[in-house]
């Protein structure tokens, strides 16, 4: 231990790991910068005063902490290092940075002064002040896990009545509402007014046909601003705005899936037809996704070739749209088609789409009625699939038990263990593809009998990026042989179209239609 500091070079550290201990920064920065003075070190404030506020950017401040640990090690020359108090050194004696302090202190390099607590450890300190050291320690690790599992408890509750405990996406906004009795903050969740609108206009663009990163375009050009840094999103931030059941009113905090008590941003519909865009992509049923905004035309890659079977390519011409076989020039036969006289064979079909407001409700409940049917099978199953995964578990413990007592070989063990692994794997896949079934069918149900309602009214008001998007959830195959358009209706559409002809829909029929 040094008996004159005069001179010496010091590290004055302050930090806080709390929104609460916020306001104590400034004190502390005080605290130390008079205890400097008092002992006449060497400090200039400007480079040896290091503060870590943890409570925004907890990961990034302590690792920039370990970095300056790391610094202070290679360094030849003593110094003192300074913190307020024991808890603003750590709360943890396995923590890495305490781990290099302590090398340093018995090396001699370092000196650790904590300063309200009068405490100094240096290479010569007894042993009573390590104890005070550790006990201090102990005391803040003590202190540190009661917040934690207070805050755990907020958490859990806060889920429980629906709400969500932490930094809720862009389109709602954290608030302060007031404060408690301990001057604790109380918060709550909003809509953000102001960015509520992009977000459907995301989700809108997409329905319309654009790409992700044109949909990042157009709300650049709209002016569209991340909230913190009032700059426009990259095409990621986009993509997971696209994918949030958080705007229609779904949360996950943890292992927990649940309802939140916030208003929704987006229709659960247009969530749903925006996912099945998102996994046609994913999937590359459709090819690439545009990576800008060019020319659609409503027919394009939906119209083939009845001769050959090529794909009939929309071009203009004196500002009319026609089609022609792609394959043309290889002597195919088949002359083109103006799109005028294909959108008379789709208007046709579009109108036949009709069915009133009555059957719609009468055909739901066949189809629920369906589906819970569906849904008990669908449960059963899964249960079978998991029984026979717990059994296998089971029977992999029993080998590792006989394992260890020496009824079994070490290749017989692994010889089970194999088999089981395989066969778990395999039911894995299978409930996932079970699970994957359950709930899709009534709102597929739901999809297809308003499409059939609006189908007509929607493509003749529609942009050609959304009637390109309709045609693909109506027409499976669609072909041109010498200007005569045939078609074929994906399954599901058909019987709205043969409906109004026959009376599959009348009560009293055999339910097996």
């Amino acid at each position: 231990m040094h008996k004159n500091y005069k001179g010496v070079k010091c590290v004055l550290i302050a930090r806080v790991s709390e929104e609460g201990q916020r306001k104590a920064l400034p004190a502390q920065k005080r605290n130390l910068v008079e205890y400097a003075n008092k002992l006449d070190l060497d400090v200039d404030i400007e480079k040896d005063y290091y503060e870590f506020d943890e409570t925004a950017f907890k990961s990034d401040e302590r690792d920039q902490f370990h970095e300056l640990a790391h610094k202070i090690s290679n360094l030849t020359e003593f110094r003192i290092i300074a913190f307020d108090k024991v808890d603003r050194f750590t709360r943890d004696y396995s923590d890495e940075a305490v781990k290099n302090f302590r090398k340093l202190v018995k090396a001699g390099k370092i000196e650790l002064h904590f300063v309200s607590e009068g405490l100094i450890i240096h290479k010569n300190s007894p042993a009573s002040d390590w104890t005070r050291l550790g006990m201090s320690m102990v005391m803040s690790e003590n202190y540190s896990a009661c917040v934690s599992d207070n805050i755990k408890r907020w958490q859990k509750n806060a889920v429980k009545v629906g709400k969500y405990p932490g930094k809720v996406p862009i389109g709602y906004l954290n608030v302060t509402t007031g404060y408690d009795a301990r001057g604790d903050k109380i918060t709550d969740v909003i809509v953000d007014k102001d960015r509520a609108p992009y977000i459907k206009r995301a989700y809108e663009l997409r329905l319309q046909g654009y790409s992700v990163k044109a949909i990042t375009l157009q709300l650049k050009k709209d002016g569209f601003t991340n909230p913190k840094t009032m700059r426009p999103l990259p095409p990621s931030s986009i993509d997971v705005i696209l994918k949030n059941p958080f705007y229609i009113g779904k949360a996950k905090w943890g292992d927990y899936n649940y309802q939140h008590c916030y208003p929704p941003i987006i229709d659960s519909r247009l969530f749903e037809a925006v996912q099945r865009i998102n996994n046609e992509n994913a999937k590359g049923s459709f090819g690439a996704a545009k990576t800008s905004v060019c020319k659609v035309y409503p027919h394009s890659k939906l119209l083939y070739c009845g001769v050959c079977g090529g794909i009939m390519s929309p071009y203009t011409k004196k500002g009319h749209v026609y089609l022609r076989c792609s394959k043309s020039k290889a002597e195919c036969g088949n002359c083109g088609v103006s799109e005028v006289e294909v959108d008379e064979t789709i208007t046709d079909v579009l109108n036949h789409l009709q069915i009133t407001n009555a059957d719609v409700s009468r055909i739901l409940k066949r189809m629920k009625d369906k589906h819970d049917n569906e849904q008990r099978y669908f449960a059963n199953q899964i249960k079978q699939v998991r029984d026979e995964y717990r059994k296998l578990e089971r029977k992999k413990d029993m080998a590792y038990d006989d394992r260890l007592n020496g009824s079994i070989t070490l290749s017989q063990y692994e010889k089970i263990a194999a088999q089981c692994d395989k066969r778990m794997t395999e039911l894995d896949e299978q409930v996932v593809e079970l699970e994957g079934e359950d709930g899709s069918f009534l709102v597929d149900a739901a999809y297809l009998l308003e499409l059939a309602k609006r189908a007509s009214d929607l493509y003749k008001s529609s942009r050609n990026e959304l009637k390109n998007k309709l045609l693909k959830t109506i027409f499976s195959n669609l072909k041109s042989t010498n200007k005569k358009v045939d078609f074929s209706l994906l399954k599901g559409i058909d019987i709205f179209f043969f409906a109004p002809k026959t009376e599959i829909w009348l009560p009293g029929l055999d339910s097996n239609q």
